[in-house]
């Protein structure tokens, strides 16, 4: 990596947080506005839940670096803590603004961070883990929608899921927040050019429906974890490592 490849992705994930910290507006994006005003008016969030933001959530879930060995792709946030508020508001302001000084999948006490873990670190009983947790703290990790909605798509209060509100056209920008989103983190993929990039899901596997998948680029769609779903995310990886 020479001196002028890292100047060039950090000014393009500078420019992408100033950009979205611009756009993410409610003459923008109304729908998706009025489903987090509607989400924190009905205020059930649980044990590790707060009140959303009305300010731009997390892009990047990890610090950024160039040609890395995996790049993960996730949905969206949820809580950046599974028992406790505080400790997750915490943990938000640390991945907000700017890119992370923090691996979020290593750092922080997260139901999916948990998960990664498990899938990356060693066998523990009839569990076959990658035993390549050096890789996880290597990583970087995106999402393909950059909102923070906690676990469920449509909370109680939402009368839409985010899903559903997030495919609205924009009439300002001429696109809607999904289109926003996915397009960007497409770029940054490109950008950052991972020599290999897990898609987390079936949600997050939607980002290359319509576009074309990156060359040079091994892309593995994987299981995601939830659900007992942590051996067969590991299996789906596993060959890539």
């Amino acid at each position: 990596m020479t001196a002028q490849d890292k100047a060039n992705i950090e000014t393009l994930v500078r420019n992408t947080y100033c950009d979205f910290e611009t756009d993410f507006k409610a003459e923008n994006f109304p729908s998706v506005f009025d489903w987090i005003e509607k989400v924190n008016q009905a205020g059930n969030f649980g044990k590790g839940g707060h009140p959303l933001s009305l300010s731009a959530a997390p892009i990047f879930q990890t610090p950024v670096t160039l040609n890395p060995k995996l790049m993960l792709v996730g949905n969206n946030n949820s809580w950046f803590d599974s028992s406790d508020s505080k400790t997750a508001q915490k943990n938000l302001a640390q991945l907000v603004g700017a890119e992370p000084r923090v691996n979020s999948y290593m750092d922080h006490d997260t139901t999916f961070a948990r998960s990664l873990r498990k899938v990356f670190g060693r066998d523990k009983g009839s569990f076959s883990g990658l035993n390549k947790l050096g890789v996880l703290r290597d990583c970087v990790g995106i999402n393909r929608m950059w909102i923070q909605i906690g676990p469920d798509d449509k909370p109680k209060g939402a009368s839409r899921g985010m899903k559903s509100v997030a495919a609205d056209p924009s009439l300002l920008l001429g696109e809607s927040f999904k289109d926003y989103c996915e397009s960007r983190t497409r770029k940054l993929i490109e950008a950052i050019q991972p020599k290999v990039l897990v898609l987390v899901g079936s949600e997050a596997q939607t980002l290359y429906v319509s576009a074309p998948q990156p060359k040079n680029i091994t892309v593995v769609n994987a299981r995601h974890p939830a659900r007992g779903g942590e051996q067969k995310m590991a299996d789906c990886i596993r060959p890539y490592l």
